[in-house]
Formats: structure tokens, C-alpha cells, sequence
């Protein structure tokens, strides 16, 4: 791994067959973080029922140096903390393709609401044993706009991953209560349009950022059909960074395809990725698996930072993280990951969490650690980089 501010949250052995993922982070108004995961892999099914959809929470007050669990949560996974009025928040899913269930925390995430209602935080009921709906969520960003919560979530409807999933977005009021369903409003349900230019199987883990027109929209990963050699040949386009946006309308009732957005680039858009706006520096900053090295083209070992003005041209600043043993590419890239990343600023810094698969992973996807790190003076760096794009 590059990046020298870099400590270890949570490292889970892989022969126990569970994988961690869907790292979050927030930061409290004490001025602590607050760190959570998931687990995943075969190995989960070993385990009861009860016991197989857990979430782990950690508090660090040494700015991440050191990180202490505060909490292991039964039933949610896929889940993104926020901080709302004072308290934090985990919203996510009750299992995988579950209901939709949110938490609340006012002991900075020693303890958590339980929801069994739709007063308690269940706020959407999910399907039983994959019949719709199959509600799928990440890491995805929580961001409130003119005093609206908004976030992104699909529907796998048919059950296929990723062909089936439906995109919607989810918004409370922020003076809500955010418990009760009755606060939430589920905007329509966009499937993925084929399209004949592209190779895409479909589209997932939406991103919600304020455009450059004043509007909220929803960017979401496109997952393009596995290349084969002609990709490597150019007879053949796949959406190889490359993002869809869909606009927001009407207080978050209605997602709206925009046909003048389709297959923007966007550095990483292929893995999930989180966007946000900088007031003071006026740009959009993202952190993606960087993947113009060569090939092998699909891969997630790399993690860089970029920023954009206009959400269109991006500028690649710093690498991140990257494999420092001794591999050929393509054994890196099925070994390694550094992937999921979620982030927030910290005054003048960006801070964030990873989902990690290095020095013992059996694969770049199963994870075997969650890591943070910590950009320092980070607007100094948006005055280097160069320019960015995908290759045609």
C-alpha cells in the first residue's frame, strides 16, 4: 500500500471464510469518528440465522490512529452512516436484497434502535427468500439538499445481478423523524435502458451529488459486460469508466432518465465510487480505482484521487493506495483491491475508509481488512495533476 497516513481498522482471516465490506464513516459533532462494516462470503451461512447479517461499529478519538469497537449490530448490513440534529444514523438493509431498515445512536454508536416497526425504523419491507422487492444498497453517500435527506438504493427486480436492478432514491425531510416510515418517500423505479452503443449489463450503487445546474441527480456505476479481446482490439465499447446520470424532480418523488448524460466519463465508474462537492475549493472530488495503467483493464488495485469542476473533466492529483509486493499485473489485479471507498472531509483534510484485499486475500474482491486513511492539506493538492479521460 502507498499512502504512508494509512491504519487498520478491522483485518478478518480468510479462512474463516467471511469477507468484511461496505465500509462507512462519518464524523460526530464531538469530533470523533465513527467507522462501520459488514461481513460477507460463504462462510457467514456457517453461522445461525441471527447471527449472519452483522454490522460492526468503531469510534476513533485520535483523529484514526487507533480505532475501538463500539457496537456489533445484528441484522443490517449494506449500510451509510450519517449524522442528523445530533444524532448519527445507519441506514442499510435488514439482509441481503431485505427490507429497508435505519438506526439511531445518541451514545456516538455504543447503542442502536432496533427496527421492528414501521415507527422503529422499518421503513420498506423486502421480499421473502428473493421475491421482490430485493432492496440493494451500499456505502452510498447521504447528502441533504434544501432541507431534504436523499441517498440511492436499487430494487433487483427480476432477481439478476446486475441486469435486474431498478434504480430509485430515498428522502426524508430533515426535520423528520427519521424513524418512521411515514417520513421517507420512495421516488419511481428506473430499470437500466440498453443501449447499442455500449456492452452494459446494468447499472447500481447511485451516488447522489448537487449538479452543476443547482439540481440534485443520482450518478450511478455502470457495470459493463465482462471484455473479452475485443475490447483490446477496439472492434468492440464497453462502458470502461464511464457513469449514467438521472436526475432528481419534485422533492426526491420522481428519478428521470437524462439522455444528454448517458456514458459520461467518469475515473473508476465501473466499481463504486463517492462524489462530493467542496464549497471552498468549488470542485467535485472523487476517489476511484484508477484504471488507465494498461492492462489488465478491470482491476481495483490501484485507488487515486480526483476532482472535476463540472462533473465532466476530471483531473487525476495523487495515487492512494496501491500493491507494493512483488506481482505481475495481472496476478495484482486478482489478488488485490482496494475498493468501496467512502470519505469525508475533515477541515482541511479528506479522510476514508476501504474496503481491502491485500497480504492474504484470497481474491481482489473478498476483503480482508478495512483500512483508513487520511489526505492531509488536500486543496493543496487540487493545484497539481493532469488531465483525465477515458481512452476511446
Amino acid at each position: 500500500m502507498s499512502n504512508p497516513w494509512l491504519s487498520q481498522i478491522k483485518h478478518q482471516n480468510p479462512l474463516t471464510n467471511i469477507n468484511v465490506g461496505t465500509p462507512t464513516l462519518v464524523k460526530l459533532d464531538s469530533g470523533a469518528l465513527l467507522a462501520a462494516h459488514d461481513y460477507q462470503g460463504k462462510g457467514i451461512y456457517q453461522q445461525i440465522e441471527r447471527d449472519r447479517y452483522k454490522t460492526s461499529v468503531y469510534q476513533s478519538r485520535d483523529h484514526g490512529l487507533t480505532w475501538n469497537l463500539t457496537a456489533d449490530i445484528q441484522g443490517t448490513i449494506w449500510g451509510t452512516l450519517f449524522v442528523n440534529k445530533g444524532s448519527v444514523y445507519l441506514l442499510g438493509t435488514s439482509c441481503d436484497y431485505g427490507s429497508i431498515v435505519i438506526r439511531k445512536s445518541d451514545d456516538s454508536g455504543s447503542t442502536w434502535t432496533n427496527p421492528v416497526d414501521k415507527d422503529s425504523g422499518l421503513l420498506f419491507r423486502g421480499g421473502k427468500e428473493y421475491c421482490p422487492p430485493n432492496y440493494h444498497h451500499s456505502g452510498n453517500n447521504v447528502i441533504k439538499f434544501e432541507n431534504r435527506i436523499y441517498t440511492a438504493y436499487e430494487n433487483d427486480d427480476p432477481f439478476e445481478w446486475p441486469t435486474g436492478f431498478r434504480a430509485f432514491v430515498l428522502s426524508a425531510d430533515e426535520d423528520s423523524d427519521l424513524l418512521k416510515a411515514s417520513s421517507w418517500r420512495k421516488s419511481n423505479e428506473v430499470a437500466f435502458p440498453n443501449n447499442p452503443t455500449y456492452r452494459v449489463d446494468g447499472w447500481l450503487e447511485g451516488n447522489i451529488v448537487v449538479d452543476i445546474d443547482g439540481r440534485p441527480c443520482s450518478v450511478l456505476r455502470l457495470q459493463p459486460e465482462l471484455p473479452t479481446e475485443e475490447y483490446f482490439s477496439g472492434e468492440t465499447k464497453f462502458a470502461i469508466d464511464k457513469a449514467a446520470f438521472l436526475k432528481i424532480e419534485n422533492e426526491g418523488q420522481q428519478l428521470v432518465n437524462d439522455p444528454k448524460r448517458w456514458f459520461v466519463d467518469l475515473p473508476g465508474g465501473m466499481s463504486k465510487f463517492t462524489i462530493r462537492w467542496d464549497e471552498i475549493e468549488h470542485r467535485y472530488w472523487v476517489l476511484a480505482n484508477d484504471m488507465s495503467n494498461g492492462p489488465p483493464r478491470i482491476h481495483r488495485n490501484i485507488l487515486s484521487l480526483f476532482s472535476s469542476t463540472d462533473l465532466s473533466s476530471w483531473i487525476k492529483h495523487s495515487l492512494l493506495m496501491e500493491d507494493r509486493h512483488q506481482k505481475t499485473p495481472e496476478e495484482s489485479a486478482r489478488k488485490t483491491g482496494f475498493q468501496y471507498p467512502d470519505w469525508q472531509f475533515d477541515g482541511d483534510d479528506i479522510i476514508y475508509v476501504v474496503r481491502t484485499a491485500y497480504n492474504g486475500a484470497p481474491n481482489y474482491h473478498d476483503a480482508n481488512r478495512i483500512t483508513f486513511g487520511r489526505i492531509e492539506d488536500f486543496r493543496e493538492i487540487s493545484k497539481i495533476g493532469s488531465p483525465w479521460r477515458t481512452d476511446e
